[in-house]
């Protein structure tokens, strides 16, 4: 089945991806002493961006952005098309179009995201995708690439050398994605060498599992996969007149508190950032990766300030009583990364920025609600935000700290939660969450800015056949505001 025609019958589950945000990469690019892009009125191009649901949602976030996403699929597009014109979104456009036959000339872009497309495309489209990005950047933008990587990456392509052939008479899409679950799941309990393949192997079977049948298509059974070690990445976008500036994620932009060993590692690099990105790789053992790039000729220029004037920080963490005989407080993420530690203005900073949810924090408040100088505020938000255990971004926020009158949700959540029935609502920060109750969907749809508290109450019952309940409208705004799902 020709790609176009497999993408279109088998869509790549579409998500909106956080860390695409501009405002959050805003943040890591100054973290790396560069001056970003505005993340507050950003011209984004969304490259592979299936139905179009990512630049959709910065479309939707930024008000004042312009966003363009393309992708080879017109059933897609057309799909994200009326996605758009559902919720009235009117500064994004969505196109389909063959990379390897667009202009390397025409409208330029201080964000270009390219998200699971250059591993999974041959070496010559790849190399026709950079030379698009080094024409379409403006002057001082940044792409953001996404490919897999070593060293992990090349236990895929051994799987994936054994997979093939065993599946090679299977082309029913949904069985082929049955029988490599389950092949795989069988290799994770017979392994009985190297301890370190069998996680792995059990991690990719639950992935596949847990995903729609397009994930393992698009994946490890996809008709082109290739590891892209980032020295290789940079060979390649040197010669497409791009450079390596580095890694959106923060603990690769500060990476504070690493041991000793890691520092002599690090410094056999010497200052040459695509050397340090592959030592980090190494060291974190990493599968897949986002890189980012930008035009040689015109980088960013060099930040002038401290790299966190004016950011604000979200918390994303909780804070667990440690047992008696052990003094260090563990904090945890809601994506289960911890920390453990006695630093008692560490602690008070993150368990201040977690209590403001949803209201986002600059580190002046921080400093204010968390009873610490501004100094010790800044320290601990930056080593916060480098360990993942708070978010930071660089504009301000667009949802709702408190709920008003007639409050409303954003035009996107109320159109993506009732698709496919899966209650997906893509939030004001690009994080997504389900909302799978039908009622809870329904309940949703009703915060369109026009209906009080009481209409809402009404409405309900209404629907429900059951007595008006204001408090149960009153816990059901306060979840969605929590969701950050209203708009300020």
């Amino acid at each position: 089945m020709d790609i176009k025609d497999l993408y279109d019958a088998y869509p790549y589950r579409s998500l909106a991806h956080a860390g695409t945000f501009p405002p959050l990469v805003a943040v890591s690019l100054r973290a790396l002493g560069l001056t970003p892009p505005d993340p507050v009125r950003p011209r984004v191009l969304d490259i592979g961006c299936g139905d179009g649901l990512n630049p959709l949602a910065i479309a939707a976030s930024l008000p004042e952005s312009r966003c363009v996403g393309l992708d080879l699929a017109p059933v897609q597009i057309a799909y994200g098309e009326a996605r758009r014109a559902a919720a009235g979104i009117t500064n994004c456009e969505l196109v389909a179009a063959d990379l390897t036959t667009l202009p390397t000339d025409g409208p330029q872009f201080d964000y270009i995201i390219v998200h699971g497309l250059y591993s999974w495309i041959p070496a010559p489209v790849g190399d026709a995708l950079l030379r698009l990005i080094a024409g379409r950047l403006a002057p001082g933008g940044v792409a953001l690439l996404s490919h897999d990587t070593a060293p992990l990456g090349y236990l895929k392509v051994g799987l994936r050398a054994l997979l093939l052939p065993l599946l090679s008479g299977e082309h029913d899409p949904s069985r082929r994605r049955r029988a490599c679950v389950g092949l795989l799941k069988a290799l994770a309990n017979e392994q009985h060498g190297d301890p370190t393949l069998k996680p792995f192997i059990v991690h990719l079977a639950s992935v596949y599992a847990e995903g729609d049948v397009d994930f393992a298509l698009h994946d490890i059974l996809a008709e082109h996969y290739r590891v892209v070690p980032v020295l290789e990445l940079e060979h390649a976008a040197n010669a497409a007149g791009l450079k390596l500036l580095g890694d959106p994620v923060p603990r690769y932009c500060l990476n504070e508190r690493i041991t000793e060993g890691q520092a002599r590692l690090e410094g056999l690099a010497d200052g040459d950032p695509g050397m340090l990105l592959a030592i980090r790789d190494q060291i974190y053992a990493r599968t897949f990766r986002t890189t980012l790039l930008t035009r040689a000729d015109a980088p960013p220029a060099p930040l002038e300030g401290d790299a966190f004037d004016g950011v604000l920080f979200a918390g994303k963490s909780s804070a667990e009583p440690s047992p008696p005989d052990n003094p260090a407080v563990q904090i945890r993420t809601t994506g289960d990364a911890t920390v453990r530690t006695t630093d008692a203005e560490y602690i008070a900073v993150v368990d201040s920025v977690t209590a403001a949810w949803p209201r986002d924090l600059s580190i002046a408040e921080v400093a204010q609600e968390a009873g610490v100088s501004a100094e010790a505020a800044r320290r601990c938000c930056a080593l916060a935000w480098s360990q993942g255990m708070i978010d930071g971004y660089a504009a301000p926020q667009g949802h709702a700290s408190t709920i008003s009158e007639r409050p409303r949700a954003t035009a996107l959540a109320r159109v993506t939660a009732a698709e496919r029935g899966e209650g997906q609502c893509i939030n004001l920060r690009l994080e997504t969450a389900f909302m799978r109750d039908p009622m809870a969907q329904t309940f949703l749809r009703l915060l369109d800015g026009t209906r009080t508290h009481l209409d809402l109450a009404t409405e309900m019952a209404r629907l429900t056949g059951t007595p008006p309940d204001p408090a149960r409208v009153t816990e059901g705004l306060a979840r969605v505001r929590d969701m950050k799902l209203l708009e300020a």
